[in-house]
């Protein structure tokens, strides 16, 4: 439908309807199943999780610990080439919107706390499945962009900023086509077509006021900015000769895949002008300005944004730990935990020549005041951060699994959790996880008088629950030197000698051994699943979405490309990116 047909149309709810000629879906579902705050009528948070030999009841159930087989080799692109995910529409993380809002309407307000939570996937915010538009999320849009927009015009400075041109002089006229045609690109991340910008020239120009000249631009912008162009990231892709069955992204769309992945915001006119110009047509051409973007500052803080939510880093102090059982913990407290995290992932991301898996052997951190009297560190001056290199063999600490961050996220508010702790580096760092726990699992029971920590565990995991337990407790086990906010420590709860011999339970049902914090490292640096696991993480990042087996040989692929660099983080987004995948849809819709 055409908006000039609506050009006395005084709602931008009106404007909305007649722009969502995009494909795809704006929900309405009725309340259903959500993460805590989230939008309902949406799926559950997190899909069934791939289970591993070691579970009663699926072959491969070690009876004795034993030695580590080595499987043969497996090469998924002999049986299956790589080739795009299927195409489903995608809707801006709160995130996302928040970021391109703010650069789009030089505001710096924080938008995100308005709007519903996104749903969580695997721990990203972004899953195109399980985040849609419901009713509720539309009116609490309409309701804060309608206040973005009101405070733009009526704040002349920034207002000059965005129109960029007179609104009220002698080629107001003029001015309104060339604003919104300026604006609308950065909005919809591609050039308006010419229907589209005659009609919502008309509509701004018919509902200006005598007494409020910009309510017609007013009422135009926050209409698009509640268009399915905007909120959503439609791809339309055309067909290519070279790729049957693939649907080639075009320029435009290929800009706003590069931005919001590296940025976490839409593409500024730099890289819209690129993409008019050609610029990222060719496939060889995505590489190349990703390679420049990954030296802009914008990109080091927008992937810090995967890193933080890969790492959980949301969760620490989440649900704060006990002060009566850890006086030491203050938000301030939790606050460093996770800089401290931030500044070694910083550092081992854009580091030339260093390694993505020292996040777990490095012996270098930060600390600040808080943070070297938890770690019983000589203190820096006030207010500042110092650089300091930990003996593993004197402080058991090394890399992410020696920080309090990594220690008290997957630790209870009155204890440590050796199975929380075993979970988070199977789930995290080896993209393997048991089934979920049945339902009504008894609560657990603290060490009896006479029983040691150690004792607790093993009484609560019996039965039943042994299969499932054996996958994550024993790994826990081996940090058990750390209490429940990091802390070294030499006897339990219980005031007993701190056991630390745990073993990893391998694929193939076998058991690796291990004495402490420094064995499970040296385990967990060896063993392949855990370089794939992080190029599968970035994969559902990068791609809103979940791994298939249709997707092996594309991870595989940047796997390869991983390792022969070295595991440099850089090296691994560009692997992305060189993906036939990342410049090309499948022509059929997928299923979120």
């Amino acid at each position: 439908m055409a908006l000039r047909s609506l050009r006395l149309a005084s709602s931008p709810l009106v404007l909305l309807a007649l722009l969502a000629g995009c494909e795809g879906e704006i929900s309405t579902a009725p309340a259903g199943s959500l993460t805590p705050g989230g939008d309902p009528g949406l799926p559950p948070t997190s899909p069934a999780m791939p289970t591993m030999p070691g579970v009663p009841g699926i072959p491969g159930t070690p009876t004795t610990p034993t030695t580590p087989t080595t499987p043969p080799p497996y090469d998924p692109c002999a049986t299956t080439p790589e080739a795009p995910v299927p195409f489903v529409m995608r809707r801006l993380s709160n995130e996302e919107l928040g970021n391109t809002l703010r650069a789009l309407l030089k505001t710096s307000e924080p938008l995100e706390a308005a709007m519903p939570a996104d749903n969580l996937v695997n721990d990203f915010d972004n899953h195109a499945g399980a985040n849609t538009i419901s009713t509720s999320r539309a009116q609490t849009l309409q309701t804060v962009i309608e206040g973005l927009t009101t405070s733009l015009f009526a704040d002349a400075t920034r207002r000059a900023q965005v129109v960029g041109c007179d609104l009220t002089g002698a080629a107001k006229a003029t001015c309104l086509q060339s604003f919104l045609a300026k604006f609308g690109r950065r909005a919809f991340r591609r050039p308006l077509t010419a229907d589209e910008l005659s009609d919502l020239t008309a509509v701004a120009a018919t509902t200006a006021g005598d007494t409020d000249p910009f309510s017609g631009a007013r009422l135009v912008v926050s209409a698009m900015l509640q268009s399915p162009s905007f909120l959503l990231r439609p791809e339309s892709g055309a067909t290519d000769a070279s790729h049957p069955g693939l649907l080639k992204l075009n320029g435009y769309e290929r800009a706003s895949r590069l931005a919001f992945l590296l940025f976490r915001s839409g593409p500024d006119d730099a890289l819209l002008d690129l993409a008019a110009n050609g610029g990222l047509d060719r496939d060889e051409d995505l590489v190349t300005v990703a390679t420049t973007l990954l030296a802009d500052p914008r990109a080091h803080a927008g992937l810090q944004r995967f890193t933080d939510q890969w790492l959980q880093l949301r969760a620490v102090g989440e649900v704060p730990p006990d002060t009566s059982v850890y006086p030491a913990w203050t938000p301030s407290l939790g606050a460093a935990m996770v800089e401290q995290t931030r500044r070694l992932v910083l550092d081992l991301a854009w580091r030339d020549g260093a390694s993505l898996l020292e996040l777990l052997t490095s012996t270098r951190t930060e600390v600040n005041g808080e943070l070297a009297a938890l770690y019983g560190l000589p203190a820096p001056a006030a207010g500042s951060w110092q650089a300091v290199t930990l003996d593993p063999s004197t402080t058991k600490r090394q890399g992410l699994l020696g920080q309090a961050s990594f220690l008290t996220l997957t630790s209870k508010p009155t204890r440590i959790s050796p199975l929380h702790r075993g979970l988070w580096i199977r789930r995290v760092l080896m993209c393997s996880s048991p089934p979920p726990p049945p339902p009504n699992v008894p609560a657990f029971q603290p060490a009896q008088p006479g029983e040691t920590e150690r004792q607790a565990f093993a009484r609560h995991s019996q039965g039943s629950c042994a299969g499932c337990h054996n996958m994550m407790e024993p790994v826990g086990f081996g940090l058990s030197s750390f209490d429940g906010v990091g802390r070294f420590r030499t006897k339990d709860s219980s005031n007993a000698a701190i056991d630390e011999s745990g073993f990893m339970l391998n694929p193939d049902g076998t058991r690796t051994a291990f004495v402490g914090p420094q064995a499970l490292v040296n385990i967990l640096k060896d063993d392949p699943q855990v370089p794939r696991c992080m190029t599968t993480q970035l994969f559902r990042y990068a791609y809103s979405t979940e791994e298939r087996s249709a997707d092996a040989c594309l991870i595989k692929t940047a796997q390869d490309a991983f390792a022969r660099s070295g595991h440099r983080f850089p090296s691994l987004v560009l692997a992305m990116v060189k993906s036939p995948a990342f410049g090309y849809r499948l022509a059929t819709q997928g299923t979120p």
